[in-house]
C-alpha cells in the first residue's frame, strides 16, 4: 500500500511506522481519506475501512488474496507473431481472431467513417472536412452572406423553425380503395393510396338494368313512355278521370271535367252556340176570315205549344158570294142518276 494505493503494508513501510513517536496526548478531532472512513471523530472515533471490490477502494480481503495468489506465474517467449489483418467490415471497430491456438491471425475491423459508421476518416472526407468554413458568429437579416453547399447532413443545425423530417412522417400505407356501381350504373376502378399515377373512374348509365313499371321503356341512357302497355279501361269515363298531356315540354295530368271543348279542332261542323243565330219572339196571330170563327197567337220563343181552333160558320152555299156566277139548280141527285155537275 501507498499514499495513493489501498493494499498490503510493507516491510519497510512497517519500520517506519514503528519508529514513530510514543507520544500521548488529547485528540480532538479525527477524519479520513478514502478508503478510510471515520465516524463520531470528536469524541471516540471508529475508523474503518471497506472492502475492496472492482468499484471500491479498500482493504484486501483474504477471499480475494487467495484468488490474486492463484494467478498464474507462467511466463515464455513470443517466436512468432502474425501481422494484423486490416478489414472494413461492420459499423464499429471490431477484432476477430482464428486459429488461437496455434498460428492465430487477429483480423481488426476498421469500417469507413460516415454518419452511421465508427471507423477511419477517409482522405475524401478530411479534405471535405478540412474545407469547412471557420467562421462563426450570428447570422441576421442585414448581413449579405455567401453559404457554399458542404457535404453533410442539416442535423447539424438546431430545428429552431420545427421544419418536418422524414424521420418525423408517419409511414404513409398503401390501401386499395375500391369503386363500383351498383343496378343502373357501369363502371369500377381501383385507387391505391400511395400510388405515383392518377386513376380516372369512369361511370355510365344503364337504365336497363332498372326494373320499371308498366308503360315506362328505357335503353342504356334513356326512358320513353309506352302507354300501350297500361290496362285497357273498359269502364265509362267520368269527368275526374284524367289525361296525360305533354304541356310545354312537361308531363302534366289533367282531368276530364277541366278541359274545355274551345281547345279541339271542330273538323265535324258541330254547332256550338256561337254559331246558332238569334232566335226572334215575334208573335203570330192567326184570325178566321169570312165564314170563319175562331183566333189565336203563337210566339216564335214560347217554350209550350199552343192549339188554335177555326171553325167553319158556313151553313149552306147561300152564305157564299156567288162570283163565279154558278148555277142554282134544284131537285135531287139519286146514287142512281148519272149527271155531270
Amino acid at each position: 500500500s501507498s499514499g495513493s494505493q489501498s493494499g498490503y503494508l510493507s516491510s519497510t513501510d512497517w519500520t517506519t511506522f514503528n519508529a514513530k513517536t510514543t507520544n500521548t496526548g488529547t485528540v480532538t478531532g479525527v477524519s479520513g481519506t478514502a478508503p478510510v472512513s471515520v465516524t463520531t471523530s470528536s469524541t471516540a472515533p471508529v475508523v474503518s475501512m471497506a472492502a475492496a471490490s472492482t468499484s471500491v477502494d479498500g482493504y484486501l480481503t483474504s477471499g480475494n488474496f487467495t484468488t490474486f495468489n492463484n494467478k498464474t506465474t507462467n511466463t515464455g517467449t513470443v517466436t512468432s507473431v502474425a501481422a494484423i489483418t486490416l478489414g472494413t467490415t461492420g459499423t464499429n471497430l471490431s477484432s476477430s481472431v482464428a486459429n488461437g491456438s496455434t498460428a492465430a491471425v487477429i483480423t481488426l475491423n476498421v469500417p469507413t467513417a460516415s454518419a452511421t459508421n465508427r471507423g477511419a476518416l477517409s482522405s475524401t472526407d478530411w479534405t471535405t472536412f478540412n474545407n469547412k468554413t471557420t467562421n462563426t458568429g450570428t447570422t441576421t437579416a442585414s448581413n449579405v452572406q455567401t453559404f457554399t453547399n458542404k457535404s453533410g447532413s442539416n442535423n447539424q443545425w438546431t430545428n429552431d423553425a420545427g421544419y418536418i423530417t422524414s424521420a418525423s412522417l408517419p409511414t404513409v400505407g398503401n390501401g386499395t380503395l375500391s369503386m363500383t356501381t351498383s343496378t343502373g350504373l357501369d363502371g369500377s376502378a381501383t385507387f391505391t393510396a400511395n400510388q405515383s399515377g392518377n386513376s380516372s373512374f369512369a361511370v355510365t348509365l344503364d337504365l336497363t338494368e332498372i326494373s320499371l313499371g308498366a308503360g315506362l321503356d328505357s335503353t342504356a341512357t334513356g326512358l320513353t313512355l309506352d302507354l300501350s302497355e297500361f290496362t285497357d279501361m273498359t269502364a265509362t269515363m267520368i269527368g275526374t278521370d284524367q289525361f296525360i298531356v305533354l304541356d310545354s315540354n312537361a308531363e302534366r295530368r289533367k282531368a276530364a271535367n277541366e278541359i274545355g271543348l274551345s281547345i279541339f279542332n271542330n273538323d265535324a261542323g258541330f254547332i256550338t252556340s256561337s254559331s246558332i243565330p238569334s232566335v226572334g219572339n215575334g208573335t203570330l196571330t192567326v184570325e178566321g176570315g169570312t165564314g170563319m170563327s175562331g183566333s189565336g197567337t203563337f210566339t216564335a220563343n214560347q217554350s209550350g205549344n199552343t192549339t188554335i181552333t177555326l171553325n167553319n160558320s158556313i151553313t149552306n152555299n147561300n152564305q157564299l158570294t156567288n162570283g163565279a156566277n154558278y148555277t142554282t139548280n134544284t131537285g135531287t141527285t139519286t146514287a142512281s142518276n148519272s149527271q155531270t155537275f
